[in-house]
């Protein structure tokens, strides 16, 4: 019987290839992949994926940090944090720069909702410039962040599913525990230690491809661990 399998959270989890751990790990158990995360996906996005995904039998979740925006009907979200304007330029222009560089429009294929959403940078802008200004405000993005991160707790303790909390402690209220699945820290030391450099070829989640295999291989470690 095939499992079934979802990865929740932003870039480090959201591409899919050969050579990505997601595909690694999900041969190694022989599972099909039913979620993957997108670039800056928020915490909100984590449990409004994590509910709509049926038939699941372990969930891989990388949480994510308090400034990430849920962007409702988009395939990726957005960092509030900076000058709003210039991060919204950089997205907008990382579409054409990575278009040129490797032939294909990646950004149509992977990022199509949001695209057809906004439509054009100007949109963009004005609307996230709106949202800061009539609708922001900074305590109330913590509070959806632990809302949201107490949620997805929750929701997998009482669907009694297989799940690995991928974490970094910093982002971690001093008042919560997890009362589901296995807590990890050391995947995202994998992850420093195998970033991409400038001079590196794209490689899935911006790590090497001996960094995906780790990631993979430690993920099967605490699967068999939590399995048993």
């Amino acid at each position: 019987m095939v499992m079934k399998i979802g990865f929740y959270g932003h870039s480090y989890c959201a591409f899919k290839s050969e050579e990505s751990f997601l595909n690694i790990f999900a041969k190694k158990i022989n599972a099909e992949i039913l979620n993957t995360g997108v670039r800056q996906g928020s915490e909100e996005r984590i449990l409004y994926e994590l509910k709509k995904t049926k038939n699941l039998d372990l969930a891989i979740i990388f949480h994510s940090y308090p400034s990430y925006l849920f962007l409702p009907g988009s395939d990726r979200d957005f960092d509030l944090k900076g000058v709003i304007n210039r991060h919204a330029e950089n997205i907008w222009q990382s579409f054409e720069i990575e278009k040129i560089s490797s032939g294909w429009d990646y950004h149509l294929e992977n990022h199509k909702q949001f695209i057809d959403k906004f439509k054009n940078l100007e949109n963009f802008v004005i609307a996230l410039n709106n949202y800061k200004e009539y609708f922001y405000d900074p305590d109330l993005q913590l509070n959806r962040f632990y809302g949201s991160l107490i949620q997805i707790d929750q929701y997998l303790k009482n669907k009694n599913l297989l799940s690995i909390h991928i974490v970094e402690k910093n982002y971690l209220p001093n008042w919560f525990k997890f009362t589901s699945g296995i807590e990890d820290n050391s995947i995202l030391d994998i992850i420093t230690d195998n970033k991409l450099s400038e001079n590196d070829e794209w490689c899935a989640n911006g790590i090497t491809p001996i960094g995906n295999k780790k990631v993979a291989d430690r993920l099967y470690e605490i699967y068999a661990a939590c399995s048993r």
